[in-house]
């Protein structure tokens, strides 16, 4: 696959297939990810891969979190506002991904579902999920870990896997601590839901738009 084809083709995946990603096949995608930069070459990540049971039981155990009006603590503060324009695009993409799944605005129960579906990582039978030492600057460390994150979708993409980057998953890391046995000293900072792409799903067609308004050329 050309490199553009990979850059181009990568979007983020909604509702996965069961199937089980080889080992082989997972490793290989998570290796060559590490070729990320980072600052200084401190690569500052850390990265547990997830199987289909723990991906089920945390999942399960998010749903319970949310429903029982449990309020989101995530290591990371999650942003509350965004100046206009950036929030138009986030508000864009929701409507757009709605129509394509055919959820009407006054249809609480079907977008409720879908928030749901967020915590339970969109069904995907993998995860994975990228944390560092609290000691690390969050600004630098969370660029390399974003730059990390980036070549885990692509290298996925690559190798016909598909994923999608959730902050949902990271609301409760109490929850993912538990399961994965990672001390209070580390940010969990995102997970990643990993598999198959059910492409006979609707929402499979949806893609985001890109804003080239955001570009400008000096002494070009």
């Amino acid at each position: 696959m050309e490199f553009m084809d990979v850059i181009s083709g990568r979007k983020s995946i909604r509702k996965f297939r069961s199937d089980i990603v080889n080992c082989d096949v997972l490793e290989s995608i998570i290796k060559n990810a590490l070729r990320a930069p980072s600052w200084g070459n401190t690569q500052p990540w850390e990265i547990a891969v997830l199987g289909p049971d723990l991906v089920k039981k945390i999942g399960d155990e998010f749903v319970q979190e949310f429903m029982s009006g449990t309020s989101p603590n995530p290591d990371l503060e999650m942003p509350e506002n965004w100046p206009y324009k950036y929030k138009k695009r986030y508000v864009d993409v929701g409507r757009s991904l709605f129509e394509v799944m055919k959820i009407q605005r006054e249809d609480k129960e079907a977008r409720m579902e879908h928030y749901l579906n967020m915590f339970r990582f969109f069904y995907a039978p993998h995860a994975v999920y990228i944390y560092m030492d609290k000691a690390i600057n969050p600004y630098y460390g969370v660029f390399d870990l974003g730059a990390l994150t980036n070549n885990i979708c692509l290298t996925a993409y690559e190798n016909g896997v598909g994923t999608c980057i959730l902050g949902a998953v990271a609301n409760y890391p109490d929850v993912v601590r538990k399961h994965l046995n990672i001390s209070e000293d580390k940010n969990i900072v995102i997970g990643i839901a990993l598999g198959y792409p059910d492409k006979e799903n609707p929402v499979y067609g949806f893609r985001s738009v890109r804003d080239e308004g955001v570009i400008s050329w000096h002494g070009i």
